[in-house]
């Protein structure tokens, strides 16, 4: 599964919100879109990492967990994975 996390992580580190990424000329429904875990082209991670100034590992990566195509879109965070297969025993 591909993440966007570090995108994000990118933009906080670099205090480029996404008000300012649409100043830059990217275009806030694409945006949108990444946030909700849509895919992106090979375009706009061209376009990312040129207006943010940084390498593809930057803005995406890969995670071989097959659970997380599933946690993932509703954000749980592994933790709670772990305290929620603890909880329910074997």
């Amino acid at each position: 599964m591909i993440s966007y996390e570090p995108l994000f992580r990118t933009m906080k580190e670099k205090g480029i919100t996404s008000y300012k990424l649409g100043k830059m000329g990217f275009p806030m429904s694409t945006y949108h879109s990444i946030r909700h875990g849509n895919s992106m082209n090979i375009n706009t991670l061209n376009t990312l990492c040129r207006l943010l100034d940084c390498s593809v590992s930057d803005v995406l990566e890969y995670i071989k967990a097959f659970l997380f195509q599933f946690l993932f879109p509703v954000k749980l965070h592994i933790t709670a994975l772990i305290t929620y297969i603890g909880d329910r025993g074997p």
